[in-house]
């Protein structure tokens, strides 16, 4: 059996490292950002960036703009997405940016183990 390799698949690949390189240096790169703003302000100031960031993008694939409905996705929002990240950059002002990213990583793990408790 032959297996051929076409210029997506290894665009693929690439774009996968690629991606693994910045979520991996993310993490020192919010460590360096914490020294010159408090962890909640950086994690606004990265949510602002991120939704500026979708919304054009979205303007550029011609996607509908109209919001989802604004109770679930506010509940969300500030779960998941906005508690996660200041909760996340409180945690590196107070340790190493390569423990608190294995802790997140690995977060799904104790998930699973603490619901047997």
């Amino acid at each position: 059996m032959t297996t051929t390799r076409t210029p997506g698949r290894l665009a693929n690949l690439l774009l996968l490292l690629a991606l693994w390189g910045v979520w991996g240096y993310n993490w020192v790169v919010t460590k360096e950002g914490l020294h010159y703003a408090g962890p909640f302000a950086l994690a606004v100031g990265r949510s602002v960036l991120a939704v500026a960031t979708l919304g054009f993008v979205l303007l550029l694939s011609g996607r509908s703009l109209r919001p989802p409905p604004w109770r679930p996705t506010l509940l969300i929002a500030l779960t998941q997405t906005a508690g996660f990240t200041a909760l996340t950059n409180l945690a590196l002002l107070f340790g190493g940016a390569g423990k608190v990213s294995v802790l997140c990583y690995t977060m799904p793990f104790w998930t699973l183990l603490f619901a047997w408790v």
